[in-house]
């Protein structure tokens, strides 16, 4: 008889530790809302790509440009990776970037390019409007994806902060929250 309240009171104590319906998780951003210099966010882009790593499906990537006088002037960049399959190791590059013009058969065609500090296969994108970038080969040429991912990042509008993710009780994940468009219009993008 002892053993059993002793089982019980042992599992009801286990099942107060254990829960299987988070409602909600907040993550800080990994970078800061303005550079060494004080200059303010210009614009962030991320997104899933191609890994040719062996065992990495594909990586996360998250852009943050920096510029002064309202964003006219570049002047530095964050930029995060993750290998998903290689651990949750964020490899970040920080350097400086510059506004330049052509991509093969658009000349006249916006590209950021970062310097040497970036990963060589990130460090040119072709800005195609104010919410896509596209990242170039070294021949200033799209970047070719697989049947799974390609080399688009999209510009994240959401204001700087704590990132919020509900559950999804339904889809049984976590899941973020619709930005607000209004904050990417305040921002504007060198434009060469």
């Amino acid at each position: 008889m002892k053993a059993a309240l002793v089982t019980t009171m042992l599992a009801v104590s286990l099942s107060a530790c254990y829960s299987t319906k988070p409602a909600q998780t907040t993550f800080d951003r990994p970078y800061s809302e303005k550079n060494r210099a004080g200059d303010p966010i210009v614009a962030v882009y991320f997104g899933r790509i191609p890994c040719a790593a062996q065992g990495c499906e594909m990586r996360k990537v998250e852009l943050v440009l920096y510029g002064r006088e309202a964003g006219r002037f570049p002047t530095s960049y964050w930029l995060g990776q993750v290998g998903v399959g290689q651990g949750n190791e964020r490899v970040v590059s920080e350097g400086t970037w510059t506004v330049r013009q052509g991509v093969t058969d658009y000349p006249q065609a916006l590209v950021y390019a970062l310097d040497a500090n970036a990963d060589p296969t990130l460090r040119y994108l072709w800005h195609v409007n104010d919410e896509v970038v596209l990242v170039l080969n070294a021949e200033m040429r799209p970047r070719a994806g697989n049947g799974a991912w390609g080399y688009m990042l999209s510009r994240d509008c959401a204001a700087y902060g704590p990132r919020s993710y509900s559950y999804d009780q339904v889809a049984g994940r976590f899941v973020t929250q619709p930005s607000s468009e209004a904050v990417c219009s305040e921002l504007q993008l060198p434009q060469g």
